[in-house]
């Protein structure tokens, strides 16, 4: 997601795609994202030159026998049977079977399936760098949550227990904050589910006069958290968005990019900014897109630990 595509003398940006359909972003038309069938897309890609990076050879990464990596996931899910395991597959966290069912459900994601042992199981999956907003959703709708997160070669599971069971909360992320570095480019991003908190948050960084940009998320409905808000901070914040929600559903296509490259294997091979999320065609071949590393958390509140505060925090 991100990646930059030229069809015909035109910029876009990759916004989605599945085993059908590609959505592209023009920044030139915001509000009107261009579809295309995925063959459709293929060819065009293929016609401009400045699309060969994105099509590159890629050697098969050995991968962790199956076997294995249901063993130790089976285990996970036999010492937390009434949690949903996220469990972590290179930059992805993974549900099986019925963990799978409910988080697709809880979250709106994507259900697929995945061959482990020879058996087709349910699977679905979210980015690592979501991994907080949608364990804190999970929370909010009554799930526990084991985290299995991999650290070196080994995975070390956190268990996460909610607070929500008797009356759950359908939570949605409401916006996010970019803290600005001293070039003015993005450093960190905390992303919300919580107005209050989100609220909260930037007056006290705008007391501070911390530079950041916010942006607001807006439901499919049209609906978005009031924003009056922002006329009375001073210094005024270096920008101001209202945007559709990135955790929706599109009318068009069916998954976020995230959901969609559950099946896509890492490469290990190259520093970060050289791997590739391989995609398994119909049409018998393996092609890559280059994965765009997102803005990261605030290391503070990154990852579980972010989650962990949010944990705490519903316990008061």
């Amino acid at each position: 997601m991100g990646d930059t595509v030229y069809l015909g003398t035109q910029e876009y940006s990759i916004l989605a795609f599945d085993d059908n359909e590609v959505r592209l972003y023009d920044e030139s038309f915001p509000l009107l994202n261009k579809v295309l069938a995925h063959n459709e897309f293929d060819a065009k890609l293929r016609e401009n030159p400045l699309n060969d990076h994105l099509l590159q050879a890629v050697e098969p990464v050995p991968e962790e026998p199956a076997e294995k990596k249901s063993d130790s996931y089976g285990a996970l899910k036999a010492e937390h049977p009434d949690a949903i395991v996220a469990y972590q597959v290179g930059d992805f966290f993974e549900f099986y079977g019925e963990d799978a069912k409910a988080a697709a459900e809880a979250l709106d994601l994507m259900l697929t399936s995945k061959m482990v042992n020879g058996e087709r199981v349910p699977m679905c999956g979210i980015p690592g760098d979501r991994l907080s907003t949608y364990t804190d959703m999970l929370l909010d709708r009554g799930h526990d949550v084991a985290i299995s997160e991999l650290q070196g070669t080994e995975h070390h599971t956190e268990l996460l227990t909610s607070n929500h069971k008797e009356a759950p909360v359908d939570s949605r992320p409401v916006g996010r904050i970019e803290f600005l570095g001293s070039d003015g480019k993005v450093g960190d991003t905390m992303e919300y589910i919580d107005e209050a908190e989100f609220i909260r948050d930037i007056k006290e960084e705008n007391h501070y006069g911390t530079p950041m940009t916010i942006t607001v998320y807006r439901e499919a409905d049209g609906s978005a958290i009031p924003t009056d808000f922002v006329q009375n901070l001073d210094p005024s914040p270096q920008g101001f968005e209202i945007v559709d929600s990135p955790y929706l559903r599109s009318s068009h296509v069916d998954e976020m990019l995230a959901q969609a490259e559950q099946i896509a294997k890492e490469s290990d091979v190259g520093p970060a900014p050289e791997r590739f999320f391989v995609i398994d065609l119909d049409r018998g071949y393996q092609k890559a897109y280059s994965n765009i590393t997102s803005h990261s958390k605030r290391k503070k509140k990154s990852g579980c630990e972010k989650t962990r505060k949010s944990a705490l925090l519903s316990q008061r």
